[in-house]
């Protein structure tokens, strides 16, 4: 399903079939941090800040060691034009690992 949900969203533009999709594989596999991680980025991508930041978190606390987590959070606060919270999320990712291009 959340492949499914991703080929509906980046590549068929079908936002709708893309979020069924996303949710049943949430519901299928709750401890799926990288299911959630996934549904965030497809929904800051279309401006749902508070949904996006909603399932990065979640993913975060079933995974919370994970970099790209981290990262992608500060992407989402960003994105968001939380630009404080941004720079400081991206400040703790480098403290973890400097060498992530992304994060600067």
């Amino acid at each position: 399903h959340a492949v499914r949900a991703i080929i509906a969203n980046d590549y068929d533009w079908d936002f709708a079939e893309s979020e069924k999709h996303f949710r049943r594989a949430i519901e299928l596999s709750p401890n799926s941090d990288i299911f959630y991680r996934w549904y965030a980025n497809r929904l800051a991508g279309r401006g749902r800040a508070e949904e996006a930041n909603a399932m990065i978190k979640a993913a975060i606390d079933i995974n919370p060691n994970y970099i790209n987590h981290q990262l992608q959070f500060g992407r989402i606060l960003y994105a968001a034009r939380r630009y404080d919270d941004a720079i400081a999320q991206m400040r703790r990712v480098i403290e973890v690992d400097a060498s992530i291009p992304l994060t600067y």
